[in-house]
């Protein structure tokens, strides 16, 4: 059986912080066993979020503060949320972290289990998803004037 990090964000909100935090274990040591901690080189988390009706803005808002956080990571290398053009309860989050050891680093943060009582009050639990993706090429620089 798969133990996915939406099944933990899904669980968080009725659950201590060591239930949480067992949660996320059980979720990273999926990812483990799908051989994400033998990818070298920086690891995209995308994640979908359906905000309860209404409540888009409130949503928004938790990921602006929980961004602040975020890119003091040290190995953030982006990490940017947009609504959905079509849907007008659907958020979308990109998370790219420098390797394994930093996407696993982030997910046992306090202050990943701090937003994630703010992100479910906002959010449907049942619309949450995330995908995965690595070995992607990163370039850090202006890019060029065409």
């Amino acid at each position: 059986m798969e133990n996915t990090m939406a099944d933990a964000f899904r669980a968080g909100q009725q659950h201590s912080v060591e239930e949480q935090t067992a949660q996320v274990a059980a979720a990273l040591a999926d990812l483990e066993a799908r051989g994400f901690n033998k990818v070298e080189g920086p690891i995209m988390q995308l994640a979908q979020t359906r905000s309860k009706p209404g409540r888009r803005d409130d949503l928004l808002r938790v990921l602006k503060n929980f961004q602040a956080h975020v890119q003091r990571e040290d190995s953030t290398l982006f990490f940017g949320f947009f609504p959905d053009l079509e849907d007008p309860d659907l958020v979308h989050s990109v998370q790219v972290y420098e390797n394994w050891e930093g996407l696993r680093h982030h997910m046992v943060q306090h202050h990943y289990f701090q937003y994630l009582d703010a992100i479910l009050e906002a959010s449907d639990p049942g619309e949450i998803t995330y995908h995965y993706a690595s070995n992607l090429f990163m370039h850090r620089g202006k890019g060029r004037k065409t």
